[in-house]
């Protein structure tokens, strides 16, 4: 049986959390700008540290700009992206970039894994997998393919088979891990491949673009903070509607 204790986020993480939720809710409008440090450490009974922090998180994932001697400001982001060093949630994020997110449930089922899938989960062929495909859409347009495969010994015999093929049973997904499971996504091992749609076995994509769309094929194997894969993730972003950011550093050799 796996198990892990629940850990509570820092402070600035849930900081940058409300603000995010204040942004998507439409309290802090795209260009305007946020109180001082100062000024909204009093109101959330914080420290100006704790603020400071939150709005760096805000701001490495592109959602605040901060201007010298002016302030801090929500960003203004034509296109929908996403920082590929960082998870967020599809909804938020095509939300939070102006469009109305949208999520049909292609299909759920009971079956065995592919080898690679099973090799990357550390389990048999022989063993019995949840396989979920999804569709996330922008303003009604399909954006996002997403296939997961969760193995059903995480289930640990106390979720009937009636009850996971049910549509929606495992949305919102990682609140279906943390209650269903008792498993959070420490980290992913991801693979990204550009691919045309047409090489894609994609059979049950609604309204499929041409054959020559391109796609961008990112292929996932999650972990908990013990480092077991609990989850393999297939996700085709059609690539003319999203943009993807990574952040990077300088190495220091000192």
């Amino acid at each position: 049986m796996l198990s892990k204790p629940i850990k509570q986020d820092r402070l600035s993480d849930q900081i940058a959390d409300i603000l995010f939720d204040r942004i998507t809710e439409g309290e802090y409008l795209v260009g305007s700008k946020l109180p001082s440090e100062e000024n909204l450490a009093e109101l959330l009974n914080t420290s100006r540290g704790t603020v400071r922090d939150a709005y760096g998180i805000l701001e490495a994932k592109g959602i605040l700009k901060r201007k010298h001697g002016s302030g801090t400001y929500v960003s203004s982001i034509a296109r929908i992206t996403n920082t590929l060093n960082d998870f967020i949630d599809f909804t938020e994020m095509i939300r939070f970039n102006g469009f109305t997110p949208g999520l049909f449930e292609l299909g759920t089922e009971l079956l065995h894994p592919k080898p690679r899938e099973a090799a990357a989960l550390k389990i048999s062929t022989d063993d019995s997998v949840l396989e979920v495909r999804k569709i996330f859409t922008a303003d009604d347009k399909p954006i996002v393919y997403c296939r997961n495969v969760i193995p059903v010994y995480l289930f640990n015999d106390q979720i009937s088979q009636t009850e996971m093929l049910k549509q929606g049973f495992t949305e919102p997904f990682f609140l279906f891990l943390k209650e269903n499971c008792n498993q959070e996504i420490a980290y992913c091992r991801s693979s990204i491949t550009p691919r045309l749609l047409d090489n894609c076995n994609l059979p049950d994509f609604p309204n499929k673009p041409g054959p020559n769309t391109a796609v961008i094929v990112i292929e996932e194997i999650n972990f908990n903070d013990h480092d077991i894969p609990i989850l393999w993730e297939d996700e085709y972003y059609l690539s003319d509607i999203i943009s993807f950011e990574l952040i990077r550093r300088p190495h220091s050799y000192k």
